[in-house]
């Protein structure tokens, strides 16, 4: 019987070509509208004491 592969979601990487500064990429990143322009359908941002932040 095969060993179940387990993966950690909690950090991944992807390399893609853009034609951005690195200033437009780090705010699309760290933008909840940005991100769910071009990457995520939903996107939820929470503080360090897990409250959800406003969009």
């Amino acid at each position: 019987m095969e060993e179940e592969i387990k993966i950690d979601w909690s950090r991944f990487s992807v390399s893609i070509p853009l034609k951005q500064t690195e200033a437009e990429i780090k705010k699309a990143w760290s933008s909840q509208q940005e991100l769910e322009k071009w990457l995520l359908k939903k996107s939820e941002f929470t503080s360090e004491e897990g409250k959800k932040k406003k969009e």
